[in-house]
């Protein structure tokens, strides 16, 4: 049994024990009917058929939670869990986090129409590219972000190698 599986696990328990609704499903698989391209791996689906997406955070992340009542979660956590209700039609789902192995949080989320017409455009528009094999246009922004991925957040100046001129 691998790490996650003990951590999905242990979040599950705490989502049942906090609120009396069994997990029923982990892992689960699906394609969307809509979109033949478009698939997820859903966490966890409850007793009653709702998308549970589980995380684990350290106490250091914490600062980028609000509270409960809220979708005060993540940008990424959002999208995905919005791609998850796109792909199993449903119109809400439930992060359940897990913040240092101390304290346990749901927060729940309603599909946005417009959060999920740009995730379907934009999924879309990926698929055709792919289909088709056309590479994406390269573009100062995509220069940009590659860049701070592989080196982080500035503090000042960037140094980067030599070649990286050629290469740009």
């Amino acid at each position: 049994i691998s790490k996650d599986d003990e951590l999905v696990r242990e979040a599950a328990d705490l989502y049942t024990e906090q609120t009396g609704i069994a997990i029923a499903e982990t892992q689960v698989f699906g394609i969307s009917e809509r979109f033949d391209w478009m698939s997820a791996t859903i966490d966890g689906l409850n007793e009653h058929g709702n998308i549970v997406e589980f995380k684990h955070i350290t106490t250091r992340r914490l600062q980028e939670l609000g509270n409960e009542e809220m979708e005060a979660v993540p940008e990424p956590w959002l999208v995905q869990v919005h791609h998850q209700m796109i792909v199993a039609g449903k119109s809400s789902a439930e992060i359940a986090v897990l913040i240092g192995n101390e304290d346990f949080r749901i927060y729940p989320v309603e599909r946005n129409p417009d959060l999920s017409d740009l995730i379907i455009t934009m999924e879309t528009e990926f698929a055709e590219a792919i289909r088709s094999q056309t590479p994406p246009e390269a573009g100062p922004q995509d220069v940009c972000s590659t860049v701070l991925r592989a080196y982080g957040p500035p503090n000042g100046a960037i140094q980067l190698s030599p070649d990286f001129d050629e290469m740009l």
